[in-house]
């Protein structure tokens, strides 16, 4: 799946997350629901750290871009602090760059795109 991570966020995983990048899914499942005012809310707190695009980077509203069908295109959502996150899909299907489906066509990169993430909160843990 197609993600765009805001760079407004707090979120200690999504930092420096600048470009779109894809991760597996593992199922469909996951879906983000809430209601209409907890959504305008966690947006305006930037807390929507993930969503779902699609290929203009705008953000997925339908299948198969937004494969569970989360409101809003949410693919993560962190706490006001930036250090709690939840998402889906995977990173840690995509660690290794092998874990890419196109990864042949791609050429082999360093790490895979998920990898991110942890290194991410491995920075984070330093600097405390």
């Amino acid at each position: 799946m197609r993600l765009a991570a805001d760079p407004r966020s707090a979120c200690i995983f999504t930092r420096g997350i600048e470009e779109p990048f894809e991760l597996p899914i593992g199922h469909g499942e996951g879906r983000f629901v809430a209601e209409e005012p907890v959504l305008e809310a966690l947006a305006a707190s930037h807390q929507l750290a993930l969503r779902y695009i699609d290929a203009a980077g705008q953000p997925a509203a339908q299948y198969p871009e937004n494969p569970n069908g989360s409101l809003w295109a949410v693919a993560g959502v962190s706490n006001p602090a930036g250090t709690v996150f939840g998402m889906m899909p995977h990173p840690d299907r995509a660690f290794l760059p092998q874990h890419h489906p196109q990864w042949r066509r791609l050429g082999l990169q360093e790490e895979g795109p998920g990898m991110a993430i942890f290194l991410n909160l491995v920075r984070y843990l330093q600097e405390q």
